[in-house]
């Protein structure tokens, strides 16, 4: 089947196959909406707010839906039938398809088989000591360090950096076998480099027009970062070689961990991608479980509590260990995850509803889905304790044939890093931060959180600002 065509907008009104389907005049009209939309970064807010005033399915571009019923998205992401449409090529690195830009079947099939086996977890017990070493020991540490030397026992810290070095340098100890040492050298390079990146290939994507010459010199500011982040990872490949070939031991790191080979561009091609989304929303996903810890003072007590009671302050828990007794921390993790979505925008599918409709995945629209989720704009991790219908329906954003590749890895990093840091220290939001708190709430009556926008991930617009926190240890 042909995909519709571009037809004038008196048909977009009144002739459109679409057109019982509610939604704004503006979207039936023209794509500029949905462009203005995911260009400025406020396609969380617009979501949320289209969902509410027009339901489950609406029209959010002339020959596109936004869905936002969990059982429409376990169909769409059930099966790879449901295509990722062409957005998606404008993440396509060295001109290939990649893990996350992947549009054709027989394409994800083969990278499952070539990175399957490094993400399951039989082969990260492998790497669990990487994993603590480059992320909770080396954060520890920095913080250890920099309180030996504080007169009152407390330093300010900025979460959103420090996460963000600790996941970078479990990334290079994965991806690469070797040390970026981030977190102990307190460099970000690498990581402005990284969300520079995440950034040029969000525009390339949203703003289509950028990929050609000469309206891709708009882009130059990111390009340049973008190439350094190239040539770095480059580089880290060439080491690795380098001390293979000088008879080094093999590390267990992804490259061993792919029985199928890869060419040399597909190797550095997903080994970028690598750095950008393992460390990126793992990161972020801390993050956003922090900053709702101290607008949600109960859930932190308690959540301390557990921790607490389970392991002496001297251990250092295992992710096998939290896994299997702090549920309460693991429920926090999903409702995070579900009130912050980190993938926090519109994610098109193709598919013919009629011929040649695209599909947009409304990530914030399922998870604040009214006929799913009582209270859905507060914080509530009660609601994943004992509750498989609450986790099914969660999971309905990345079930199936379209499940993220390192989700195994992403729960190994947030289980280490959050237990071992609650159990062994003190947080609470600085006095200074008299703009966000428990009492100070937004338009449904929770507690606002800081301002976000959505480029690929859900970031706060000021992390310098917003993610500081007072930091000692545990009484």
């Amino acid at each position: 089947m042909s995909r519709l065509q571009d037809p004038d907008s008196s048909t977009r009104c009144f002739l459109s196959p679409l057109r019982n389907i509610p939604g704004p005049l503006t979207a039936r009209l023209t794509n500029r909406r949905a462009e203005v939309i995911s260009a400025t970064g406020n396609a969380i807010k617009c979501g949320e707010r289209d969902s509410i005033k027009y339901g489950d399915i609406y029209i959010y571009k002339p020959n596109a839906v936004s869905i936002s019923n969990p059982s429409d998205w376990k169909m769409v992401l059930g099966s790879l039938k449901f295509l990722k449409s062409d957005y998606y090529s404008g993440i396509d690195l060295f001109d290939i398809q990649n893990t996350l830009s992947g549009r054709d079947p027989k394409f994800v099939s083969v990278r499952k088989r070539q990175l399957g086996p490094y993400f399951a977890y039989g082969y990260l017990v492998k790497m669990e000591p990487t994993i603590l070493r480059c992320g909770i020991k080396s954060l520890k540490n920095a913080w250890d360090a920099q309180l030996a030397r504080s007169p009152t026992g407390e330093i300010e810290i900025n979460y959103s950096r420090d996460y963000i070095l600790a996941t970078m340098d479990t990334i290079g100890g994965l991806v690469y076998g070797q040390d970026f040492n981030c977190v102990k050298n307190r460099d970000n390079t690498l990581a402005q480099q990284l969300l520079c990146s995440i950034k040029f290939q969000a525009a390339r994507s949203m703003i289509p027009i950028t990929r050609y010459y000469p309206f891709s010199k708009l882009l130059a500011p990111l390009e340049r970062p973008f190439r350094k982040y190239e040539r770095f990872c480059r580089a880290a490949i060439a080491k690795r070689r380098a001390y293979l070939a000088e008879g080094g031991d093999k590390p267990a790191d992804l490259l061993q961990g792919s029985k199928v080979r890869m060419d040399e561009t597909q190797i550095v091609s997903e080994s970028m991608v690598m750095m950008a989304a393992g460390a990126d929303t793992t990161s972020n996903t801390l993050l956003w479980t922090t900053h709702l810890f101290m607008l949600y003072p109960a859930v932190y007590v308690r959540v301390c509590n557990e921790v607490r009671e389970k392991f002496a302050p001297d251990h250092l828990i295992t992710y096998h260990e939290a896994k299997a007794h702090l549920p309460y921390l693991e429920a926090c993790i999903f409702e995070t995850m579900r009130l912050c979505p980190i993938a926090g925008g519109q994610a098109p599918r193709g598919h013919f509803l009629p011929a040649g409709t695209e599909v947009y995945l409304n990530f914030r629209g399922v998870h604040t889905n009214r006929k799913t989720w009582a209270d859905p704009f507060r914080f509530v991790p009660e609601r994943f304790l004992d509750n498989d219908e609450s986790k099914r329906n969660f999971y309905a954003f990345g079930g199936g044939a379209r499940t993220c590749p390192g989700r195994n890895l992403s729960w190994v990093e947030l289980f280490t890093i959050m237990a071992n840091m609650l159990k062994d220290y003190e947080l609470r939001m600085p006095d200074d931060l008299t703009y966000l708190g428990p009492e100070i709430v937004d338009e449904h009556g929770c507690p606002k959180k800081m301002d976000s926008k959505s480029f690929f991930v859900n970031t706060p617009i000021y992390p310098d600002r917003d993610c500081r926190m007072v930091l000692s240890k545990r009484v």
